[in-house]
């Protein structure tokens, strides 16, 4: 029952409730818990609550596979980025080269913020 009505508020963009319906579900079932963090970081970040997205990623990047953790990183620079913090937006794309060095997508983004940053010597490594 919770899962669809969690369902349903994502489907509405009604993050509020999607927040403490997790929230709720955790203290009931808190096994359940890593599988609800990415969730309720995602909702976090679309109400603009950037900190508390990144902090609730951080504890979720801890227990998942590494392409949960690409997923995870990915949502936490975008974070960074909203909240104009580019250096540490940067850390974590390289995170995810760590993870996965042949990802265009990043490698396209890192050398596009070394050439806004005028970093020109940057952009060329990336």
């Amino acid at each position: 029952m919770s899962e669809k009505l969690l369902d349903h508020y994502e489907e509405e963009n009604n993050y509020e409730e999607v927040i403490r319906l997790i929230d709720e579900m955790i203290l009931n079932d808190p096994e359940k818990a890593s599988s609800l963090l990415f969730r309720k970081a995602e909702a976090l970040a679309a109400l603009k609550k950037c900190d508390q997205a990144i902090t609730t990623l951080k504890v979720y990047v801890k227990d998942c596979s590494k392409k949960e953790k690409i997923k995870s990183y990915i949502l936490i620079a975008s974070c960074y980025m909203n909240i104009e913090n580019d250096k540490k937006a940067e850390e974590y794309l390289v995170k995810i080269l760590d993870i996965d060095p042949e990802n265009d997508i990043i490698l396209k983004q890192l050398s596009y913020m070394a050439y806004i940053n005028h970093d020109f010597e940057r952009c060329c490594i990336c």
